[in-house]
């Protein structure tokens, strides 16, 4: 019984499932108007990501009972990077 409900339910939404991307595909698609270009030609900039704080912590080793490691504790502070800016000659 339960089966029999689910394909019917399945049943009655596969068409709205599929006329949605239909109805969309008939959207205008103009392309955007090209940016005018500075005379020194395109910048590029590039906003590098930000690290946080970094910590690792690895612990005692111990083999047959006896301390082979003790363990190591490495931490770093957070960096970032000013942005990169670029600007490409002109042709």
């Amino acid at each position: 019984m339960r089966t029999r409900k689910l394909a019917a339910i399945a049943a009655a939404l596969a068409p709205l499932a599929l006329a949605a991307p239909v109805a969309g595909a008939s959207a205008a698609t103009t392309p955007p108007a090209p940016a005018a270009l500075s005379p020194a030609g395109p910048v590029f900039t590039f906003i590098p990501p930000k690290v946080g704080p970094l910590q690792v912590i690895i612990g005692a080793t111990y083999i047959g009972g006896k301390l082979i490691s003790p363990g190591v504790n490495v931490s770093t502070p957070g960096t970032s990077l000013p942005p990169i800016v670029w600007t490409l000659p002109t042709s």
